[in-house]
């Protein structure tokens, strides 16, 4: 569980003026994410890759009633260790804000350089981390940029700069098989993570500003490279893959230190039949739409009781772990 302040301006940061609200997560969920934000440049991180980023959220917070708490080891490190681990719990925000507050299923990384950037502005050389569409639908796009800090508030540096790189994008050209969509009106924040007296605390800040730079975002390119790191996990997993069904969803799984990890099997089996591409996918794709589809109609005939059960950590994109 981890208390959310929400702020509707920078202004209102600065003021204190916020309405809260308090989500439940596991440890399970937040290694589900950072899983997901492992990898880039359309490359699969290695097993070796994914052990770190679980075992880094087993290093830097511990769980006490329900609540996460900053541990010994991360706030005792020296600074530029604080501050690489601040970034990644400040990365954890944005999934976590991103999966359970706005029902986004997926965040595209705005850095990758899969992504084509068409036009570029003099001064807007940074860009927001990331984008991603509410319950996938292209008519409710946002973007994201995460911060972190293992002090008890983000600075007002830290959100002026959060702020310009949020203002840089002006529209993206989102491209399925159905054709180019261009998305030029986006929800913005700032997500962030903090400590006060130990605890994390989430926030989300509304900076109220459009952008300049376009891009291209091909979903067909940006799905696949979305679960490669899942993927590599069970292809390439020594042990088998166990097939489970929970509530008539079948979920392909592997053991994995001292977890069980999977996807949704007709996800899996649809990545399985691209594993073999790079970018240049068939012309008649329609992998994202396919993908989408399954997630979303799974997800949301999954009973709430197991979405909300902290044995299970389920997100929309149909990644699993228990």
């Amino acid at each position: 569980m981890v208390n959310i302040y929400f702020y509707k301006s920078v202004q209102d940061y600065h003021n204190n003026v916020k309405s809260h609200n308090t989500i439940n997560y596991s440890k399970k969920d937040f290694i589900r994410y950072l899983i997901n934000a492992g990898g880039f440049r359309n490359q699969r991180i290695s097993f070796n890759g994914i052990r770190f980023y679980l075992n880094l959220v087993r290093m830097a917070l511990k769980e006490n009633n329900g609540n996460f708490y900053i541990t010994s080891d991360f706030s005792n490190s020296e600074s530029s260790i604080k501050a690489a681990i601040s970034y990644f719990i400040g990365i954890l925000s944005a999934y976590a804000i991103a999966d359970k507050h706005y029902n986004i299923p997926y965040l595209f990384h705005l850095k990758d350089p899969i992504i084509t950037n068409i036009t570029r502005y003099k001064d807007y050389n940074n860009i927001p981390d990331f984008f991603g569409l509410k319950n996938g639908a292209n008519n409710s796009p946002v973007l994201l940029e995460a911060k972190g800090t293992v002090k008890s508030k983000l600075g007002k540096d830290i959100i002026s700069n959060a702020k310009k790189q949020l203002s840089a994008i002006n529209s993206i050209n989102f491209i399925t098989s159905n054709g180019s969509h261009t998305i030029s009106t986006f929800e913005r924040h700032i997500t962030g993570s903090y400590f006060k007296k130990g605890e994390l605390y989430f926030c989300d800040v509304d900076p109220e500003f459009d952008g300049h730079l376009e891009y291209y975002l091909d979903a067909n390119v940006a799905i696949l490279r979305y679960y490669k790191n899942i993927m590599e996990l069970l292809i390439s997993s020594k042990k088998k893959i166990e097939v489970k069904r929970i509530e008539e969803v079948e979920y392909s799984i592997v053991d994995f230190e001292g977890y069980q990890v999977g996807i949704n099997t007709g996800i899996f089996n649809l990545l399985r039949e691209y594993s073999g591409y790079f970018y240049n996918l068939p012309d008649d794709c329609e992998l994202y739409n396919s993908i989408t589809e399954i997630s979303m109609y799974s997800y949301e005939n999954t009973p709430v009781s197991l979405r909300e059960n902290n044995s299970i950590s389920l997100g929309r994109d149909g990644i699993i772990i228990f």
